[in-house]
Parts: structure tokens; C-alpha cells; sequence
């Protein structure tokens, strides 16, 4: 049983560490656009999610119709307010307006943070297995056990 959660772990680890660096190259080469409306960009039922060249990469989740990436949210006493964090490389502002009951939101975060993240489990089975066969071929230890 624990076999099978490390391979079923393993093999979505391989699956998301391949999306991300997918992502991650398509943010490099194609540097697409984010205004007025981001060029690439995956809709779900309540958020979008986009990628940029910009700071190294990054991955953008946002609920509007195009990611707050920084400046003016307020102009001339608007009842808006807004909260955020700004910090290693993980970027988030929700701004409300005192006005709508909806809040926007925008998450932002480096491509190298699920890219390593992803990229664990699958590297500790490869060197596993790479010290095993290693030990096999040097005859320290049978392949098949009895």
C-alpha cells in the first residue's frame, strides 16, 4: 500500500513538474502580454491564472479581468481598500470596494517555487533508485531477494 502512494505521488509530482516547466518556458520565449487583458490565460469557474517573463516568472492567479499588479487602486477618496503581502517572491492584494460586495484579488508567485516543490519527491526516488542498481552492479547486494 505505501508502495503504491509513493508511486501515484511520484508519477503527479512527475506530471506537475512537467506543467511548470512548460509554463515556465512558455513565460521565457513567448513573454506574453498582461494588459489590458493577458495574452495567455487559463479561465476557471472563479479565478484565471496567466504567466509572465516579468521578475524571473511567475504564475498569476487573479479574479478580474486582468491581474493588480501594482500602482493606483484609489483615485480622488474611492471607498476602497486593500491589503496585501509582499514578500520572497510571493505577491498577493485583495482590494475591496466599500461600494460592491465583490473583492478583488490577485496571487502572484515565482514559477521556481512549484517547480522545486514538484521536483522533490521524484528527485529522492531517481537517486534511490540510482543507489540501488549501483549497489547491485557492484555486488554488494543480490537482485532478487528470497
Amino acid at each position: 500500500m505505501n508502495r503504491t502512494i509513493i508511486t501515484i505521488s511520484t508519477c503527479v509530482s512527475i506530471v506537475l513538474f512537467v506543467v511548470f516547466i512548460t509554463l515556465f518556458a512558455y513565460a521565457w520565449v513567448f513573454d506574453p502580454e498582461l494588459f489590458p487583458r493577458p495574452t495567455f490565460c487559463m479561465s476557471f469557474s472563479i479565478f484565471n491564472m496567466t504567466v509572465t517573463k516579468r521578475w524571473g516568472g511567475q504564475v498569476i492567479f487573479f479574479n478580474q479581468q486582468a491581474p493588480y499588479t501594482g500602482g493606483t487602486y484609489s483615485i480622488f477618496g474611492d471607498s476602497k481598500s486593500a491589503k496585501g503581502w509582499d514578500c520572497f517572491g510571493i505577491y498577493f492584494r485583495s482590494i475591496k470596494d466599500q461600494k460592491r460586495t465583490d473583492v478583488y484579488w490577485t496571487l502572484m508567485l515565482s514559477l521556481w517555487y512549484p517547480i522545486s516543490i514538484c521536483g522533490i519527491l521524484p528527485a529522492i526516488v531517481l537517486v534511490r533508485k540510482l543507489r540501488k542498481s549501483l549497489k547491485c552492479s557492484l555486488g554488494k547486494v543480490p537482485l532478487s531477494r528470497p
